[in-house]
Formats: C-alpha cells, sequence, structure tokens
C-alpha cells in the first residue's frame, strides 16, 4: 500500500483527490441503502432517541453478562476520544490552499460541508447501525464478541450478501483512502516546514511538471516505511497474535490523536489569548467557542490517559503512550525556542502559508 500511494502521491493532487471522491462516494451510497433498509423494515419503531443522548457517554460501564459475552467494566467516554479519531483530518483542508483555484472561499467551505454534512450523515448511519439489532442488548453483545462485523451483519441482513461483499471491498478501499489522505497531508506539512526554514530547504520542491511536492512525499514514504518494517521485525511479518497490526493501526493512531487533541487545545487557547490582546471579532467566536473547545479536549485527553488499559491491554506500548507523547511535546517545544533565538526570521515564517491563503 505504501508503494501505491507513493507513486500516486508523487503525480498531481488531482489524481489524489478523483480516487478519494470514488471511494467515498460508493461507501456513501452503500450507508444510504443499508439506512434506508433498516428505517423501511422497521418502520421507523427500532429507532430510539435514547442512542443520541450524549450525556450517557459519562455514565461508568458496569461490569456485565449478555448471554455468553462477559462485557468488562469500563468508561463509556472512551468512546468520545474514538469519535475524534474518526473525524481526524477535517482541520488539513488549509494545506491544499495553494493548490486550489480560490482558497479563500474553497477552504471554509469544504470544512463547513465536512463537519456540518457528513457528521450528520454519520450520525444518521450509526443510529441505523443500532436500530439494526432486536434490542440494545444483542447490539452490546455483538459490539463486544464481533466487533469487526458489527457494521457487515446488519448489512448482510438489510441489504444482502453482495451488500455484505461490496462494503467488505470499501473498508478496504477507506482505509487505503485513508492511507492516501494522510500521506499528502504529512508531505505538505513537511514541504511547508521545509519552505519556511523549519526543516531542510531540499525538500521545499515542487515538481515541474505535476506542481506536487514530491520530495517531501518521498520522505513521508520512507518513513512510513521505516515504522512498518520496524513492527515487522519485532513482531514478525506473519503475525497471529495483532500485535503488528495493534501497535501500528490503533496504538499508534492513539497517539497521533491524543497529540493532536493536545495541539488543538493550544490552539484554543491561542485564539483566546490573540482576540483578548488584540481585540475584535464576536463573543461568541472569540471567548466561548475557543474556551469550550480547550476544556472538552482537555477533559478527553484525560479520559484517554486513564483508560489507556482499556485501548491498550496487554500491549507495552499502550503504556508508554502518555510518556511518548510528552517527549514529543518538549522535544517541539525546545526545537521551538532554539529556532527562535538562532533563526528568528524562518520562526516567524511558520505558517505564513495559511495566513497569507
Amino acid at each position: 500500500m505504501i508503494v501505491v500511494i507513493a507513486a500516486l502521491a508523487f503525480r498531481d493532487v488531482k489524481v489524489s483527490a478523483r480516487l478519494l471522491g470514488i471511494a467515498l462516494i460508493l461507501e456513501v451510497i452503500m450507508l444510504v441503502i443499508f439506512s434506508l433498509g433498516v428505517l423501511f423494515a422497521h418502520g421507523g419503531t427500532n429507532f430510539s432517541g435514547d442512542s443520541l443522548n450524549v450525556f450517557k457517554v459519562f455514565t461508568p460501564v458496569a461490569e456485565q453478562k449478555v448471554g455468553d459475552v462477559a462485557i468488562p467494566a469500563g468508561e463509556a467516554a472512551v468512546g468520545i476520544f474514538m469519535a475524534f479519531w474518526s473525524w481526524v483530518g477535517f482541520e488539513m483542508a488549509p494545506n491544499y490552499a495553494e493548490e486550489s483555484r480560490d482558497p479563500k472561499r474553497i477552504i471554509p467551505q469544504s470544512l463547513l460541508i465536512s463537519v456540518i454534512g457528513l457528521g450528520l450523515f454519520y450520525t444518521f448511519v450509526s443510529w441505523c447501525a443500532v436500530a439494526a439489532y432486536p434490542t440494545e442488548a444483542d447490539m452490546v453483545a455483538k459490539a463486544f464478541s464481533d466487533g469487526v462485523n458489527f457494521f457487515l451483519t446488519p448489512i448482510q441482513t438489510f441489504v444482502g450478501g453482495w451488500g455484505y461483499q461490496l462494503m467488505s471491498l470499501l473498508i478496504l478501499t477507506s482505509s487505503f483512502a485513508c492511507g492516501m489522505a494522510f500521506h499528502n497531508t504529512a508531505s505538505r506539512y513537511l514541504y511547508s516546514l521545509a519552505r519556511e526554514g523549519v526543516l531542510p530547504q531540499a525538500i521545499a520542491e515542487t515538481h515541474d511538471h505535476h506542481k506536487s511536492p514530491h520530495k517531501a512525499s518521498a520522505l513521508q514514504s520512507v518513513l512510513a516505511a521505516i515504522w512498518v518494517l520496524l513492527y515487522g521485525l519485532a513482531y514478525g511479518f506473519d503475525d497471529p497474535s495483532g500485535q503488528a497490526w495493534l501497535g501500528v493501526y490503533t496504538l499508534f493512531a492513539v497517539l497521533g490523536t491524543g497529540l493532536l487533541l493536545v495541539l488543538q487545545a493550544v490552539v484554543s487557547l491561542a485564539i483566546y489569548m490573540w482576540f483578548k490582546k488584540n481585540g475584535g471579532g464576536s463573543l461568541l467566536a472569540t471567548v466561548i467557542a475557543p474556551l469550550i473547545s480547550l476544556v472538552v479536549q482537555l477533559v478527553l485527553v484525560y479520559t484517554l490517559v486513564a483508560n489507556l488499559a482499556t485501548l491498550g491491554g496487554t500491549n507495552g506500548f499502550a503504556r508508554s503512550i502518555p510518556y511518548v507523547g510528552l517527549a514529543i511535546l518538549i522535544v517541539g517545544l525546545i526545537w521551538g525556542f532554539v529556532l527562535r533565538s538562532t533563526n528568528p526570521k524562518a520562526y516567524g515564517n511558520i505558517g505564513h502559508m495559511v495566513n497569507e491563503g
């Protein structure tokens, strides 16, 4: 997958965008068919507003047994963190500002469409998935006993075997699309930092024909390949225990999401402090929204740290996530302070692409 993504990312971003768009459209069509199947099959009688009660996530889950399935005790709030994980990427739109025709119009529109449109759509689909099970107990038991097929089993029931097979394929294409999207974004982060003097200037080049940040993309491909290779050497490339998959996909994503939440919390605080110093803007946009965002994201980070045993089980890397994250933050802060004193011009240029866009 790394090789294919590297080859596609080498070309114009439009190539990747077309493939990502096709994968998303097919997935949306399939989920619409499934949701309508559940809706018409039950006539709306199996839908409960209790499933949409956001306050339930703050209620601890007691240890219980549903049929033959043992449900361990835990914090339901971990689910909020996983929900934030699924949203990682919406903030990446400004990275493509220089490659869009009208960034001042397109970038805000894309952010609003992704947050509001996809948010409402996937909330409805998740609601339908819950309603597809006869009872809440059946739904919980399925989630713990066969979580991989939590969506696929009701799709087979309400759509048919062809829907099951197609959705299984779309899960793979969606994972590939996510990998490509993250690769494109990481490449542009590397390119921007290099152009602004934070990273070596050799990375800050675009392809003469494709206009893509091809050197930054190649560096990102090498870093990803090294990471996968290290886990393969540590756990074996034929890993029956699933530890390599758990480390590469789940726990590394948990680390990345946790760091992103910390970063967004810092940004929220920075927004509040900047407008407090310089004035302007509405009370909602400059005080209420950023402070609510700050508090919520700090609570989520605490929830993550407090429930690592639930997320990672016995995996050793899971227990080290807070320390790895703290080390990365400290290194970043030290790097920033050193850059500010040794190269103030480069320090002042950080983020200027977004500001100018």
